[in-house]
């Protein structure tokens, strides 16, 4: 599609094309501004503006519409005057460069003597040099694919990215392909150095609407014999656009694509800004919805130039955001540079361009990138994403891809996502979509001159604008839950009719807040208020169930405000993170204590340990601050530090404890007397097992269940031998915290096992049970060289002593037999000790 206005206007004055380079040594460009469009009255004016179809595409006119109520078409998109450009032409004899109709101006090659002649014409409003800068390498980092740096997801997504997943993940992208958005409909302008190699694999399917060599005139934007080569926008082209399963997916494979050449690429031509403002009001003309851009202007502007209303490109960006284009330019490479060289070059300090900076892999941001304040003092960048170890298409041959940092390769991502949000949402204007995009950010509370806002979260904008009725399930074991939903705070559920089908199938036994409000259906009582969506929620059940609820998804990213002491909190992402991450709005100012969860497992931040799993949506958290503070849970897949700290199994030995309603957190320290796999035991002053754990790497977390009592729980410790488990009585030294057995509280101690030898010599005492299972009884069978009496010991899993017997005079070969006509069905646990040793046994009866 060239019959474009520009060109149209040229062919209509009978002017040669656009030139890149003078035929006149002296010669410079400068544009020549004019007063007005030559319109004599302002009724003629208004008649040409009620035709846009003679100026504008149709496409152009619909992106436009989109803004009303605003006017976006005015007398700035009426053609420039043919009469001024011939005048300018014939007393110049210069051919013409490119015609600015937002400008009104024109851009010709000029002595200093044509200059001052062209200057006395009365409707030239003024003339100046057309700006421009020697180009500087923007390709920090190059290599092959073999060193491309792999990326794994936490979560499984539908395309197979290959190693540029990474680079898609980092503004979440996937999770807006898994829901069929992939640029569709959306046309994106592409301005850059040229397009070489577009017959790469990963451009096989792309859809290119238009191109155009505004360097050389002509059509070809690819390497010809003419003035600059293409590699670098192929680079950014596969970026965005690129599609080729299991080794490069972009951002926005199936959007539409126009392509200009605004860049001559070699070191001794100096790059002008007249070629990419005619591309960008081309573009506009064409009707394209993004403009993404690579090039910095600024070796011919001043610091004091980036005010945001001065440098040309920056003026025509922001025309270009004001008539609906989202203008996307990287902030440049200078990072590294003494001031004011630090700073961005033009367009990026427009007011509506998006301008971006680039990140390393752990999501701080990268030494090289550009960044802020503008001149006038306002934030830029606005937006940042990955820009190291970036994948692209390579210019070598069809098949092979390369890698490389720069703000130029973090600036299409964003362009993408821009294209994906339109996509899902097509009349969001370039304002609103950059106000979401920042609210989205991981910046975003604390916004500054080398960040910005941070990296967008794409998720999170599309849940802003897109709000469907959803279902989530939350499943709830027998006993105590905690639960809590990540529906929108405006979703007000009543418990009585939440859980109206639990209570008919008998299965719910109370429902309690943070407060000491509840609801017991067996008494018919409830003071519950409507579910808090912020809050969480203890509920005890004497079955498995679960609750099924509708409503729009919430905005995980919206801050909960948390008192000082204890809070029972909502988890709102619909993905899990470990409790390091997800609380770390807390943890960066101190204020987190401790965080639990309904099995009682925590996270200690003082002493760098946790044992919980991955919070879940569904689930309710236990949270102790020092401080009041603000929970903002995190965006998810940024960076890599999104593993946990620790991870710890349930004993094999002992049984793990049913969880109550309250538990009090221990923490065990072991120095080297301690061996990975040791089980731990505490026990309460009945001997009853009130909490059981693991150690691994010296550590072991215990939730202790029970009511508060004033002492301290016996702590044994467990060795597995290879005829039994060995018990070991520590010597304890409290660290922190509580010394007394104190539900909500937590303790820190240290333990050192003592030296043993001859007593872990396991062949002068064994047991062996038969049968096992068993239904009315079973035998135990000991072998015991000790002289010692033996004590017989059988528990439930609740740590109740069902069976107690002690042999004070037994042979050395001795059987014992277990009665369990009148118990439950499940698993015992059987202890038989000698003065020295103990030997435990797992013992399953079935009825």
């Amino acid at each position: 599609m060239c019959g474009i206005i520009v060109f149209a206007v040229l062919a209509f004055l009978g002017f040669a094309s656009p030139l890149g380079a003078s035929e006149t040594l002296d010669a410079k460009p400068y544009w020549v501004y004019f007063h007005d469009k030559g319109y004599r009255s302002s009724s003629a004016i208004s008649d040409a503006l009620n035709n846009p179809k003679n100026i504008l595409s149709s496409r152009s006119i619909s992106r436009r519409l989109k803004l009303a109520p605003v006017n976006t078409i005015t007398e700035s998109d009426l053609p420039v005057n043919p009469d001024y450009v011939t005048q300018i032409s014939k007393s110049s004899g210069k051919p013409l460069r490119h015609i600015s109709r937002w400008l009104n101006a024109v851009s010709f090659e000029l002595s200093e003597t044509e200059v001052s002649l062209i200057s006395e014409f009365a409707f030239v409003e003024k003339v100046e040099p057309v700006r421009s800068f020697l180009r500087q390498d923007r390709d920090i980092i190059v290599h092959e694919e073999h060193q491309i740096d792999p990326y794994i997801p936490r979560s499984d997504p539908d395309l197979d990215y290959g190693t540029s997943l990474r680079q898609n993940a980092f503004i979440n992208a996937p999770e807006l392909h898994d829901r069929g958005y992939l640029g569709r409909g959306v046309m994106v302008g592409v301005c850059d150095a040229g397009f070489d190699n577009l017959d790469h694999n990963c451009f096989a399917e792309i859809d290119i609407v238009d191109s155009w060599d505004f360097v050389n005139d002509d059509d070809e934007v690819g390497d010809e014999d003419d003035m600059g080569d293409g590699n670098h926008g192929t680079k950014i082209l596969s970026i965005i656009g690129g599609y080729q399963e299991g080794r490069l997916i972009g951002i926005a494979p199936e959007a539409s694509y126009v392509l200009a050449k605004t860049e001559n690429t070699e070191r001794e031509v100096e790059v002008e800004e007249d070629h990419w403002v005619a591309a960008v009001e081309w573009m506009d003309s064409l009707g394209v919805d993004i403009v993404t851009s690579s090039l910095s202007y600024s070796d011919w502007y001043e610091y004091e130039d980036m005010d945001g209303n001065t440098a040309v490109t920056t003026v025509v960006a922001d025309r270009a955001s004001e008539v609906g284009i989202v203008i996307v330019n990287a902030m440049g490479n200078t990072g590294r540079g003494d001031y004011p060289e630090t700073k961005m070059g033009a367009p990026a300090d427009g007011d509506y361009v998006i301008s971006v900076g680039a990140t390393n892999r752990d999501s701080s941001r990268a030494s090289f990138s550009s960044h802020g304040p503008t001149w006038d003092e306002r934030i830029k960048p606005d937006l940042m994403s990955y820009g190291v170890s970036v994948k692209f298409a390579s210019s070598r041959n069809n098949q092979d891809y390369a890698a490389g940092a720069g703000t130029s390769f973090s600036t299409p991502a964003i362009a993408g996502l821009c294209a994906l949000l339109i996509q899902a949402n097509p009349y969001l204007s370039p304002v609103t979509l950059l106000d979401a995009l920042k609210e989205s950010a991981n910046n975003a509370e604390e916004p500054d001159t080398l960040m910005g806002w941070g990296i967008p979260d794409g998720l999170a904008v599309f849940e802003t604008f897109n709000q469907p009725e959803i279902e989530i399930e939350i499943n709830m074991r027998g006993g105590w839950t905690t639960i809590s939903h990540n529906l929108s705070n405006e979703v007000d559920f009543d418990f009585v009719e939440v859980f109206e089908a639990i209570v008919e199938r008998e299965h719910l036994l109370l429902v309690k807040d943070q407060h000491g409000s509840f609801y017991a259906p067996g008494e018919e009582f409830n003071n519950l208020a409507f579910w808090n969506s912020n809050e969480g929620y203890q509920v005890h059940l004497t079955d498995d169930d679960a609750l099924v609820l509708e409503g729009e998804r919430s905005n995980y990213r919206d801050p909960i405000q948390l008192a000082e002491g204890w809070n029972l909190t909502a988890y709102k992402p619909s993905f899990t993170l470990p409790v390091e991450s997800a609380c770390r709005s807390l943890t960066d100012i101190d204020a987190l204590v401790i965080a639990k969860d309904h099995r009682g497992r925590f996270y200690l931040p003082s002493f760098n340990f946790s044992n919980m799993d991955e919070l879940r949506p569904g689930r309710g958290y236990h949270i102790k601050l020092n401080e009041p503070a603000s929970l903002i849970y995190p965006r998810e897949r940024v960076g890599l530090d999104n593993t946990p700290v620790f991870t710890q199994h349930d004993p094999v030995h002992l049984p793990v404890v049913e969880s109550g309603s309250n538990s009090m957190s221990l923490l065990i320290q072991g120095d080297k007397s301690v061996q990975d796999g040791d089980e731990v035991g505490c026990y309460n002053s009945e001997g009853v097992l009130i909490g059981s754990g693991v150690f691994v790497n010296g550590l072991c977390g215990i939730a202790l269940w029970g009511n508060k009592e004033d002492f301290f729980p016996q702590v044994s410790v467990f060795r597995a031998t290879p005829s039994g488990y060995f018990r070991l009585n520590p010597e304890i030294q409290f660290v922190s915290g509580s010394t007394d057995f104190i539900p909500d509280s937590y303790s820190v101690i240290e333990v050192s096992l003592p030296v043993v030898g001859a007593a872990l010599d396991q062949s002068s005492f064994s047991i062996t049970t038969s049968p096992n299972p068993f239904n009315e009884s079973c035998v135990i069978t000991y072998l015991n060289s000790d002289d010692t009496p033996i004590q017989i010991d059988v528990y439930d899993i609740l740590g109740r002593n069902m069976q107690s017997t002690v042999l004070s005079k037994h042979p050395v070969n001795g059987i014992f037999r277990i009665s369990a006509s009148k118990w439950a069905a499940g698993d015992y646990f059987v202890r038989v000790k000698n003065g020295r040793m103990i030997r435990n046994i797992t013992i399953h009866h079935i009825r």
